[in-house]
């Protein structure tokens, strides 16, 4: 979802938010029923009903519609933590430094050598999968999927990107920098 839209709908609440960074990751209705906030959505629906005002129905039960008229809500990301040990596992051997080592090895076969693989952009990168990266019980609780999102770290990225053909998360070489942990975190929030 869009920050801005968001906050041209309920400008108060969510721009204080932003501004001092407690803004959450936002959750909509197919969610609702993993962290029991069902009631929650149905008083806000009554509410909209009784044309109480947008800001008075997020402030009463946490529920605000987007832009394109879908129910939402905040999870809070004051608990997640990012865990900057995965970036230093080393990369995965490449296919053919396996072949290479089976090869010294004396233990190559004729199926090895004739083996078709599928191309691999990530080869030689580390990978791993966002449960691994990213702790945030709540958001997981919500939509278990995400935990199996891959993440991929890549030096040729400077800080964290959704790959929408891959289908997965790449970060880049900034996690070196101290400073960058939390703009680390923000950023793969952002993405997810």
């Amino acid at each position: 979802m869009d920050v801005a839209n968001v906050l041209t709908q309920v400008p108060g609440i969510f721009a204080g938010k932003l501004a001092n960074g407690t803004l959450g990751s936002f959750a909509g209705v197919k969610s609702s029923k993993n962290l029991n906030t069902l009631n929650d959505l149905g008083h806000a629906q009554m509410l909209e009903a009784q044309k109480v005002p947008s800001d008075a129905i997020l402030s009463k039960t946490g529920w605000f519609r987007g832009l394109d008229k879908r129910w939402r809500y905040e999870i809070d990301d004051s608990k997640a933590t990012f865990k900057p040990e995965w970036y230093n596992q080393p990369a995965p051997l490449s296919k053919i430094q396996e072949l290479a080592n089976k090869e010294k090895a004396g233990t190559l076969t004729d199926a090895d050598r004739f083996k078709q693989e599928p191309f691999d952009p990530n080869v030689g990168k580390t990978r791993t999968t966002l449960g691994k990266v990213l702790d945030h019980p709540e958001l997981y609780k919500a939509y278990p999927e995400l935990k199996d999102i891959p993440v991929v770290r890549d030096n040729e990225v400077p800080t964290a990107h959704w790959n929408p053909t891959l289908k997965e998360i790449k970060v880049g070489p900034e996690i070196y920098n101290t400073k960058m942990l939390c703009f680390m975190k923000s950023s793969m929030l952002f993405k997810i």
